[in-house]
């Protein structure tokens, strides 16, 4: 069988999709052959993750994957090839090698946001996704080495295009962001530098006015992956329901760090906190 892997959307999901790939390459059986269907771009500041990480594609993703599961093709060569699309709904922690009595290829297209795919390779996931200093600004640099040697704790706002899109699972508010400060204070003390990373500055200087609080808001378009660079190297980190802030705090490598996370979704709205361990 043949199983091709898609990645799309934004960093954070490439890098879960990517991850994926490297899980099905760790366990096959070498009797299915696994490719990647790689993007060449993207509507997200068209950052890709093979561009961040330094990733080779060429061998894992050939040209004729690229052609025949490209987004104008791939609903015209699937049956062609007797094959079919699965998505989260289809393939979950438990069953990532489904197989379908008379399908010769499956194509993964879905965002498999579940890090316990990572747990058998986590060593070799940690290599591919570190990030290049030399292609770090030397800004961001000096930020990072502050950040690292200090009670710094990122705090990540997305907002954007969550403001009430109709399947994405809502926005954190301010009730889950002054919960999650106190929880730090409480737990850190009070000498915490909070760093704030977000789309929305104007929101934040609006709305998160009750804490004492660094904007970091210089990596902007093309550069705006270094943000996720940065929150990796704060101490803590207090992430949106993102999946760009849940990488940077599990590529946190502070063996003490505190991750805090929403909770849930009320109409819409992210409130309650948990704590996560990463």
């Amino acid at each position: 069988m043949i199983r091709v892997v898609g990645t799309f959307a934004g960093l954070g999901n490439q890098m879960y999709q990517y991850a994926l790939f490297l899980r099905l390459l760790h366990d096959n059986n070498a009797t299915d052959k696994i490719y990647l269907k790689a993007r060449k771009r993207n509507k997200h500041n068209n950052i890709m993750f093979f561009d961040v990480f330094d990733i080779d594609i060429e061998k894992s993703s050939p040209w004729w994957v690229r052609i025949l599961f490209s987004k104008q093709i791939v609903k015209y060569s699937l049956p062609l090839l007797k094959g079919k699309k699965i998505t989260d709904a289809d393939c979950t922690i438990d069953n990532l090698w489904p197989r379908i009595s008379g399908v010769s290829v499956l194509y993964y297209y879905g965002f498999w946001q579940d890090f316990r795919i990572l747990q058998p390779i986590e060593r070799e996931v940690r290599e591919v996704f570190s990030f290049d200093r030399s292609s770090v600004s030397t800004q961001n640099r000096n930020l990072a080495h502050r950040f690292s040697n200090e009670k710094s704790v990122s705090i990540h706002v997305r907002r954007g295009d969550y403001v009430g899109h109709p399947t994405f699972d809502g926005v954190c508010t301010v009730d889950y962001y002054k919960k999650a400060i106190a929880y730090m204070k409480e737990v850190i003390g009070d000498d915490i530098k909070f760093y704030v990373f977000t789309d929305d500055s104007h929101w934040v200087k609006e709305n998160l006015g009750f804490c004492d609080f660094i904007l970091v808001d210089s990596n902007r378009g093309k550069d705006s992956w270094q943000d996720m660079y940065l929150m990796s190297n704060c101490r803590h980190n207090i992430i949106a329901n993102s999946s760009f802030s849940r990488w940077a705090a599990w590529l946190n490598t502070n063996p003490d760090k505190i991750i805090i996370a929403p909770d849930e979704t009320i109409q819409g709205e992210q409130k309650s906190i948990k704590i996560i361990k990463w």
